[in-house]
């Protein structure tokens, strides 16, 4: 029997590296309204300064320093290095992302039912559950990020049912 159910595709990308003087600081493809743009910040929330100034979409997570495989024979035989770019904060925030459906998937036959979860495989549904649960500056200055914490949502001090209405909440907002 064939599943006819759409699969939806979540599109993260590096909003781009020291482009502060260029007309267009966001670098294609994170410019486009269906990608996901990831910014670079320290691990304090303070903008990286090779990250661009955000754009209409400002989620960052930290990208500054961050251990990463690498190939070994390009790193002196050692097989992990320490990265700094906005495509490091991509890898964390597509990861966060999938924690979310990840966790809507083992809810979806439970009480605490996630309803409208397919939501969350588009692009205004995803970055709708980052900014109502995982930000905490919603009055930012412009220029300003929203960094996503995903201990926000994510964390044993909320029951199951918590999360789901909070992620529900933040799709409802969406539609």
């Amino acid at each position: 029997m064939k599943n006819n159910k759409t699969r939806f595709v979540l599109s993260f990308a590096a909003a781009s590296n020291h482009r502060h003087n260029e007309d267009n600081p966001i670098g294609f493809p994170a410019r486009l309204d269906e990608v996901i743009a990831a910014f670079s910040c320290r691990y304090n929330g303070q903008r990286s300064d090779f990250s661009p100034y955000p754009g209409n979409d400002k989620f960052a997570v930290p990208g500054e320093v961050i251990k990463a495989a690498y190939p070994p024979d390009l790193n002196n035989n050692l097989l992990e290095k320490r990265l700094s770019g906005t495509s490091a904060a991509t890898a964390m925030l597509a990861g966060i992302a999938g924690l979310v459906i990840e966790y809507a998937k083992l809810k979806s036959n439970t009480a605490q039912s996630i309803s409208i979860s397919d939501r969350l495989w588009h692009t205004q549904g995803m970055k709708s559950v980052f900014l109502g649960c995982m930000t905490t500056n919603h009055n930012h200055a412009p220029g300003d990020y929203f960094v996503v914490k995903p201990w926000l949502l994510l964390s044993t001090k909320h029951s199951d049912l918590d999360v789901s209405k909070k992620i529900m909440w933040a799709l409802w907002n969406t539609l």
